[in-house]
């Protein structure tokens, strides 16, 4: 049993003083584990208590969470759109089964024919409609380049005594062309030259040829047979013209009328 310090040595203790004494280290023991008042710092949580009631309030907003997201579904979830089909193209495979133009199947023939003025004809008109393509601005060299490059391209033609024929066909077939699509090689954009200073130094004589040949080609690509072309276009004027030799006028001649 404790003593009490303040009692003199050899005086007994009594049962009251020993409950007082017992009840004030209880008191102080309680005093001891209670929460710290507002402004204390609390203890500091740690161990496995801090983790599980970590993991609890996880567990709690995800399925809050899950509990929003459930009723917005519920509430009318946006409807499934249908896929956006991909903007169609043309294959090769679908080009290559694409029936060959009339033009087309003449090119075919002439570039694997291997004659020199037909690989010529393919190339000036080519160049032609692309350089001269009407919503181009042109300037008097461009067209002067390609002006005589289309007189020079029908002259040689009519120089060729095996070749006139068919090198006429691609001609006109590049021309019937153009006529369709409103392309370069076409009234009255093949006329272009004439008025201004772009064919100013070309020798009369030529310049008046290659007006006629412009005539001629624009005529009969509009008619469903070229040998009809001299009941539009009078012939007469290449006989008179010396830029042509007497076997190139036959040849014309020949190829536009019947």
């Amino acid at each position: 049993m404790a003593k009490n310090r303040n009692q003199p040595k050899g005086t007994p203790v009594s049962n009251e003083e020993n409950t007082k004494a017992e009840e004030s280290s209880q008191q102080q023991a309680a005093a001891d584990t209670q929460q710290p008042q507002d402004g204390a710092a609390p203890a500091a949580d740690t161990g496995a208590p801090a983790a599980a009631a970590a993991d609890e309030k996880a567990e709690e907003i995800s399925s809050e969470d899950k509990t929003v997201l459930d009723s917005i579904g519920d509430a009318g979830a946006a409807p499934a759109q249908d896929p956006v089909a991909a903007p169609q193209t043309t294959t090769a495979a679908e080009t290559l089964l694409r029936p060959k133009t009339g033009l087309e199947l003449m090119v075919e023939d002439a570039l694997s024919n291997g004659d020199s003025i037909l690989q010529q004809v393919v190339d000036v008109a080519t160049a032609y409609r692309e350089a001269m393509a009407p919503n181009r601005s042109l300037d008097d060299d461009t067209i002067r380049t390609h002006q005589l490059a289309l007189f020079r391209v029908v002259r040689d033609a009519l120089r060729s005594p095996g070749y006139y024929k068919q090198a006429l066909d691609i001609l006109l077939g590049f021309v019937r062309e153009d006529m369709e699509n409103n392309g370069a090689l076409n009234v009255p954009f093949m006329m272009r030259g004439f008025d201004g200073a772009a064919l100013a130094n070309m020798p009369p004589d030529n310049r008046k040829l290659l007006w006629s040949f412009v005539t001629l080609l624009t005529t009969a690509a509009g008619m469903s047979d070229p040998k009809q072309t001299y009941t539009k276009v009078s012939l007469t004027q290449f006989k008179e013209n010396p830029s042509l030799t007497q076997e190139m006028r036959n040849r014309l001649v020949s190829y536009f009328s019947s």
